[in-house]
């Protein structure tokens, strides 16, 4: 089995995982095979030998969905560490509610901005492609 065939195999798998545990409620499983979905599917498009032309955009899209990913599942391992029992650290010292509210906030638009060019660069992609006859 070549080495790219076998990294789309891998991504629709963990696609299908990821899909499975978001379905049951199994956020942080659902992040993970998402997120490793996402790697494998940029392995593919590098790994690949057609649409030379499209590529590195396709790459580039994939690889900015993946970082929000990676984004979220270390903001969802970090909320979880924050609301279990007591913890000494950064999270007691933060205490306000309007400052929690900020800062989640503030990620939510740095994962929207990762998403949205991610998006763009693959809209790129599918527009550079060429015509069918």
């Amino acid at each position: 089995m070549r080495l790219s065939f076998g990294l789309l195999v891998a991504s629709a798998a963990a696609g299908v995982l990821s899909v499975a545990a978001a379905l049951l409620a199994m956020t942080a499983a659902s992040l993970q095979f998402g997120l490793v979905m996402l790697l494998a599917l940029l392995g593919y498009v590098v790994a690949s030998r057609g649409a030379r032309r499209v590529r590195w955009t396709v790459a580039a899209g994939v690889g900015l969905l993946a970082v929000v990913a990676a984004m979220r599942l270390f903001w969802y391992q970090e909320q979880v560490d924050e609301a279990g029992w007591l913890t000494y650290g950064q999270g007691v010292a933060k205490t306000s509610m309007l400052t929690r509210w900020r800062e989640l906030i503030d990620r939510e638009r740095v994962a929207a901005l990762g998403l949205a060019v991610g998006v763009l660069c693959l809209a790129a992609a599918v527009s550079a492609l060429p015509s069918r006859g």
